[in-house]
Order: C-alpha cells, then sequence, then structure tokens
C-alpha cells in the first residue's frame, strides 16, 4: 500500500529543483546533496509529541502530548562523533505516565529507540522514507546486561520503509537504491561505497525519488 510522507512532501522542491537539473547525470554531488538537505530542513515544522506508531512518525503525526524535558544521555567518549546524540526524556509533575511509544519528537528532531534494554533514545539524522541515524551497539549478556569494559560500537543504519531498523551495509544500500532510476549504478561506481557521506547522499537522493513516485517503495 502506498504511504503519505507528509512530513517529507514539505520540503520536497528543493530537493526536486536539484534532480531536475542532474538528470543527464544520476552520479551525485556529495556536498551539494548535503547542502541542500541542510538548508531543507528548516522549511518543514515537526510535531511535539509521542508517536505510538511508526505510521504516526511518517505522518508527523504524534498522538500522544504531554509537557516533558530532555535529559541529556550522550556518553562523554560519544560526543566526539557530531552524529551521535542518545536522549531520554523526563514528564512534567502531574503528567499522565506513558505506555509503549515508538519515538517521540521535541518539536526540533525526532528519537527512537534502538532496543527496549536501553533507557535511551537516538537521534534520526535525516527524515524520509528511509531515515537514517547513527547510533552505539552494546554487547549484552543473555541477562540484558552491558558486559563490563563495553565501549559499544558505532552503527549507521537506516529505518526501511516498513519501520524496521537495518544496518546500511553496501549491499541493503544496493537493494534501496535499485528501486531508483540510475542510482545503484552510480553507487557502485563510486571510489569508497563504504564511506558514510556517500551513502547519506545517496539515501537523501533515494528519498527525494520516493516521495515523488510512493508506488515504486512497495
Amino acid at each position: 500500500m502506498i504511504k503519505l510522507f507528509a512530513v517529507f512532501s514539505m520540503f520536497l522542491f528543493s530537493f526536486t529543483g536539484y534532480a531536475q537539473k542532474d538528470s543527464s547525470n544520476p552520479g551525485i554531488n556529495t556536498s551539494e546533496v548535503n547542502k541542500i538537505w541542510k538548508e531543507s530542513k528548516s522549511r518543514f515544522p515537526l510535531k511535539r509529541g509521542f508517536y505510538k506508531s511508526y505510521e504516526e512518525y511518517l505522518n508527523n503525526a504524534p498522538s500522544e502530548q504531554r509537557a516533558f524535558t530532555l535529559k541529556d544521555k550522550t556518553k562523554s567518549q560519544e560526543r566526539k562523533d557530531k552524529d551521535i546524540c542518545a536522549v531520554d526524556y523526563n514528564l512534567d509533575e502531574g503528567q499522565e505516565k506513558l505506555g509503549k511509544v515508538w519515538g517521540f519528537c521535541d518539536g526540533n528532531a525526532v528519537y527512537i529507540k534502538v532496543s527496549p534494554l536501553e533507557g535511551k533514545y537516538w537521534k534520526i539524522s535525516h527524515i524520509g522514507p528511509y531515515s537514517f541515524f547513527v547510533h552505539v551497539y552494546q554487547v549484552r549478556t543473555l541477562a540484558g546486561i552491558i558486559a563490563a569494559g563495553a565501549m559499544g560500537t558505532r552503527e549507521f543504519s537506516i529505518i526501511n520503509s516498513h519501520g524496521k531498523m537495518i544496518y546500511a551495509t553496501t549491499n541493503y544500500m544496493k537493494k534501496i537504491l535499485g528501486k531508483c532510476p540510475g542510482l545503484a549504478e552510480a553507487y557502485s561506481a563510486e571510489a569508497d561505497m563504504k564511506d558514510e557521506e556517500v551513502k547519506k547522499a545517496y539515501l537523501r537522493r533515494a528519498n527525494e525519488y520516493f516521495a515523488l513516485n510512493p508506488e515504486a517503495l512497495d
């Protein structure tokens, strides 16, 4: 079923101009795409609140409204990485407790919980049919306890069009880009397909295509 990506459509035309200009060459100028994305982020309002489902996130429609403040949960060794941001929330006094939520928005950014065992949410770097973010994976024992002395592994992950988190491997990148004319071939021709900035630029370009052609997601 074709889904409407309401939050994405509000900044779509910034990307459309670039796509038309570059239609003769499917290759991507990484710095230009990233610049366009940063400029377009200020053009759409995110609604503050808690998402009970992935569908609420897609449609920028959090159904649970509570007054809350953010609590920084980023570890000191993680702060050196500009793409890592971990938080939790504190409900204001008198606010009704929340049940299980998919994620939440503070009006400026969206945060998602990777594991139910974690007491933190990770900031999504890019919102679209294939959102992506950076997080830290902690090795745990069978009892759910973090292994002693474990620093964790930095992971670059994608939220696919069904709301499932997938590691952004080169093979999965090709699977996504294969739905977009010319992008998989252009990505395969990159000097370093494992480069994270290259992956980000191609995912942003793919999201632009899917917003214009949502039927390609099925």
